[in-house]
C-alpha cells in the first residue's frame, strides 16, 4: 500500500493508492489533537471524545508536529517520548485507510522551514509506524499539486502558494516546466504565525479579563493545553459565522467549573493582526527573492486558516491582479497532493544552483540546478584563503536561480543572488594568532540530504578546524515521471 500523509499540527490528511495507482476514497480528514489516557493514545475525533469525558481523566497533546526534534513533552505531570506520540499517530492514520495492511511507501509533507532535525525525525517516526520508504516534499508545492493534476498545470504560469496551517505559513511561488514543478522560490514561518499562535493569543485575552479564572487554570494539570482545545475548536465557528465580530460563545468546560465568553472582535482582531503581518512577509518574501507581485499569475489558498474570509481578502489586497485559484476543502490539499505525486511517480532536484559568494562578487557553484537529492553525493571545492592574518573564513551561501547549464563550478557574476546563512570556519592555529600564509586553504563538503537540507562541511589546513552546518528552505524541481501518460 502506498499513501500520501499530511501530518500537520491541527488537521491531518492521510490518501491511499488504489490498485491501479490512483489516489481512491475515502480520504481521511481528521484534527491532529491527541489524548492520553490511562497509558494509552487516542487521536481524531476520538481525542476530543476522550477529552470532553468526565468519567476518567484525560490529558491533551497538541502541536505534535512542532514537537518533532525535541526529546519529550509533558503530558498529565509526565514525560512522553516525542517520537512515541508521533508514531502513534502515524499508525492511528495509516489504519484509517489501510487497516492490517504493510505501508510499502509513503509521500509525507513538510514546512518549508523546519530543521534538519525536526525531518530526520519525521522520517525515523514513519520507519519506526512500518513505512517501508517515505519521503517529504514541501507542504505548499504538495497543495498545489492537490488543487491542480500537473497535466493541466501549464497555463497556469506562476502560482503562488500561501499554505496556513495551525503551525505554520508557508509559501512557494511554482511553474510548470517541460516535465517538472520548479519552485521559483519557497519560504516558511515555522510556529510564529500559525493557527496555533492565534489560539493562544485569543485565550490570553479571555483570561485578561478573568484574572481570577486564571488562577484558577493555573492549578489544573495541562489546563492551559485543555482551553486552547476548547478555543480552537470554537474559534472556527465564530470565523465561518455571518457576522463573526458581533458573535459571543460562552466556554464552560467541565474540568474547569466556571465559564469564559470567547468574543467574536477578540477573534477577528486577532486574525487581521496576523493577517496583515502575513501580507507584509509575503511582499517581503517576493523581494528578497528579487520577485515581484507582477511575476504572480495566480494564488493557493492552503491550510486551514485560509478558510477564513478575512485571511485571504487581507492578502489579496497585495495582489490584486492575480487569479484565485478555488478549492473546496484547503486542508485536504497537501495529502491529496502527496498521494498524486506518488501515482505519477517523482523525484526531487534542486531547483537552483546552490554556492558561496565570494569577495570579488563572484558566485562559485558548489551544487547545480537540477542535482538530484537521490544521488547521495557530496562535491568538493577549496577555496584559498586570500587574507593571511584573517581569524576566519566567511562563507556566504546561497542560491541563484535560472542557471542550468552544467555541473562545473564556474565563477560567474553573482548578480540575483540569494543569500541563505553565511558560515564561518577559523584559519589560525589558535584564536586571536593573526598569521597565516598564502598556502592556507578551506575545503568546503556540499551535498543534500533526503531531509531537504543542504549538508555543509568546511575544513581549514591550519589547527585542524572545522565547522558543519545544515540549511533549509531551499527550493526543489519536482520531476514527474509518469507525466506522459
Amino acid at each position: 500500500m502506498r499513501i500520501g500523509v499530511d501530518l500537520g499540527t491541527t488537521t491531518s490528511t492521510v490518501v491511499r493508492l488504489g490498485p491501479k495507482g490512483t489516489p481512491v476514497p475515502p480520504y481521511y480528514l481528521a484534527p491532529s489533537l491527541g489524548a492520553w489516557r490511562n497509558g494509552e493514545f487516542h487521536f481524531g475525533d476520538e481525542a476530543h471524545q476522550v477529552l470532553n469525558d468526565p468519567r476518567t481523566p484525560a490529558f491533551p497533546i497538541r502541536d505534535i508536529k512542532l514537537s518533532l526534534g525535541r526529546d519529550s513533552v509533558k503530558v498529565g505531570g509526565i514525560s512522553l517520548e516525542v517520537e512515541d506520540v508521533v508514531v502513534a499517530l502515524f499508525k492511528y492514520l495509516a489504519n484509517k485507510v489501510a487497516p492490517g495492511q504493510e505501508i510499502e511507501e509513503a509521500a509525507i509533507g513538510t514546512p518549508v522551514n523546519v530543521s534538519e532535525a525536526h525531518r530526520l525525525g519525521l522520517l525515523a517516526c514513519a520507519k519506526k509506524a512500518g513505512f517501508r520508504n517515505a519521503r517529504l516534499v514541501y507542504e505548499p508545492t504538495s497543495a498545489l499539486v492537490g488543487a491542480i493534476d500537473p497535466k493541466a498545470m501549464s497555463r497556469y504560469g506562476s502560482v503562488l502558494v500561501v499554505d496556513w496551517g495551525g503551525g505554520t505559513l508557508d509559501l512557494s511561488l511554482v511553474r510548470k516546466e517541460a516535465d517538472c514543478l520548479r519552485e521559483i522560490a519557497v519560504d516558511g514561518d515555522v510556529s510564529r504565525l500559525g493557527g496555533s499562535r492565534m489560539d493562544e493569543s485569543i485565550v490570553q485575552r479571555m483570561l485578561d479579563r478573568k484574572p481570577a479564572i486564571k488562577s484558577a487554570l493555573a492549578k489544573i494539570t495541562d489546563g492551559l493545553d485543555r482551553l486552547k482545545v476548547e478555543v480552537e475548536r470554537e474559534k472556527r465557528s465564530v470565523l465561518e459565522s455571518i457576522d463573526p465580530d458581533s458573535e459571543e460563545v460562552e466556554i464552560s468546560p467541565f474540568w474547569l467549573n466556571n465559564t469564559l465568553v470567547l468574543k467574536g472582535s477578540d477573534v477577528i482582531e486577532v486574525v487581521k493582526e496576523m493577517a496583515d503581518t502575513a501580507a507584509t512577509q509575503i511582499v517581503d518574501f517576493l523581494t528578497r527573492s528579487g520577485l515581484s507581485v507582477a511575476d504572480v499569475t495566480h494564488v493557493l489558498f492552503a491550510g486551514g486558516v485560509c478558510r477564513c474570509p478575512l485571511v485571504r481578502e487581507t492578502i489579496l489586497e497585495i495582489l490584486p491582479n492575480v487569479v484565485v485559484l478555488e478549492t473546496t476543502i484547503p486542508q485536504q490539499l497537501t495529502g491529496f497532493g502527496c498521494a498524486r505525486l506518488l501515482s505519477y511517480g517523482f523525484e526531487l532536484r534542486l531547483a537552483a544552483d546552490f554556492g558561496v559568494r565570494q569577495s570579488d562578487e563572484s558566485f562559485c557553484r558548489l551544487l547545480p540546478a537540477d542535482h538530484d537529492i537521490g544521488l547521495g553525493t557530496y562535491r568538493i571545492a577549496d577555496f584559498m584563503v586570500t587574507d593571511p592574518v584573517a581569524p576566519a573564513a566567511i562563507f556566504d551561501l546561497g542560491i541563484i536561480s535560472g542557471a542550468r547549464d552544467g555541473n562545473g563550478m564556474l565563477s560567474r557574476s553573482a548578480d540575483g543572488f540569494i543569500s541563505l546563512k553565511t558560515l564561518s570556519v577559523r584559519c589560525q592555529q589558535h584564536e586571536g594568532d593573526l598569521t597565516g600564509s598564502s598556502y592556507d586553504v578551506v575545503r568546503v563538503y556540499t551535498g543534500i540530504s533526503q531531509a531537504l537540507a543542504a549538508i555543509v562541511h568546511a575544513e581549514s589546513n591550519v589547527g585542524n578546524a572545522s565547522v558543519t552546518d545544515r540549511i533549509s528552505g531551499i527550493p526543489f524541481a519536482v520531476r514527474l515521471k509518469g507525466l506522459d501518460r
